[in-house]
């Protein structure tokens, strides 16, 4: 009979420990989830802020030339970006106002950067062939700080 009763005993003791152990193994779970969220959020904002940047346009253009205007406010960034790939066969010279040029050669990206100078000011992006032919290319226009 007592070792029925010790038996017994140990059992319970044993599954109470085990109920325990259940609950703080859950407990550091939900904690760990809890803290593994909170550094994914932290690294979006981390990341957000370090890669700030305000997209004014974006595409494709086959033709003789590429331009475009574009109103630009200096609170959306204080540089404003032009960046290209050129698919077409000859060398293409992008500018911005008429400034900046950058050559970039067949097969190749680049890209030319102008400051912000007042709240809002009117840009002009230009892209054209060195060598008279068409151009073909993907462009990016960005402002950043």
């Amino acid at each position: 009979m007592k070792k029925k009763f010790l038996t017994v005993i140990a059992v319970a003791l044993a599954l109470i420990s085990l109920s325990a152990c259940a609950k703080k193994t859950n407990g550091v779970e939900e904690e760990n989830k809890k803290e593994t969220a909170e550094n994914i959020n932290q690294k979006k904002e981390d990341d957000k802020k370090s890669n700030e940047e305000y997209i004014v346009e974006n595409g494709s253009q086959k033709g003789s030339a590429f331009q475009q205007e574009r109103s630009l406010e200096k609170s959306n960034g204080s540089e404003v970006n032009f960046w290209i790939k050129n698919k077409g066969e000859y060398p293409v010279e992008i500018k911005i106002d008429g400034d900046y040029p950058v050559i970039v050669e067949a097969g190749k990206d680049g890209e030319t950067s102008a400051p912000i100078k007042k709240d809002k000011v009117d840009y002009k992006f230009s892209a054209s062939s060195t060598e008279g032919g068409d151009i073909d290319i993907d462009f990016k226009i960005v402002q950043s700080n």
